[in-house]
């Protein structure tokens, strides 16, 4: 298996669809499903076609954070829009190659929740939310047009390393304003 940019030490590594043990696991899942027909090709053409959709659903993503307005963010029909689109490139990402972005999407995923989970409370923060939300899903408009495969070299570790930063820090902050007594 592959270890993908998330992983620190002690940590699980997280499959690629060119892994040989990805690939043997598919084909006897598929199998055991019943579902002979799936071939571990099967996989490569979806992860190309994944491939293919994500610059437009990155792009698509970071039109849903622009149209966000803070005072919505606790009711907005969009705010349930983009934690679908988020959640579902969070769990294709790592497996179609792409794990820097699934963890990006991942971290804007949990960014946005505890943002929402108590809208009142996290109001002060909601000009900073939409801020870090726009970046980052514009950073994932840009590792999807240049096509940042894998942890994504030293570009993808300065990007990690940065907008982590950036969102811990604003997820602390949350989690202080929705809970101030830990």
């Amino acid at each position: 298996m592959q270890k993908d940019a998330r992983n620190g030490p002690g940590q699980a590594t997280h499959p690629t669809h060119d892994d040989p043990a990805m690939r043997s696991a598919i084909g006897s899942t598929a199998c055991a499903a019943g579902a002979s027909d799936i071939q571990p090709d099967g996989l490569a053409a979806l992860a190309e076609a994944f491939e293919q959709r994500l610059p437009e659903e990155t792009a698509r993503l970071a039109a849903l954070a622009q149209g966000l307005q803070a005072a919505q963010l606790g009711t907005d029909q969009g705010v349930a829009e983009l934690l679908r689109a988020l959640h579902t490139l969070r769990g294709q990402a790592a497996t179609f190659g792409y794990p820097m972005l699934g963890q990006i999407a991942g971290w804007l995923q949990d960014l946005l929740r505890r943002a929402t989970r108590q809208p009142d409370a996290t109001a002060p923060l909601a000009a900073e939310t939409l801020r870090i939300l726009q970046v980052g899903t514009g950073t994932l408009a840009l590792v999807a047009r240049h096509r940042l495969r894998g942890a994504g070299g030293e570009a993808g570790a300065r990007i990690l390393r940065e907008l982590g930063v950036v969102v811990a820090s604003l997820s602390e902050r949350l989690d202080a304003a929705i809970d101030p007594c830990p």
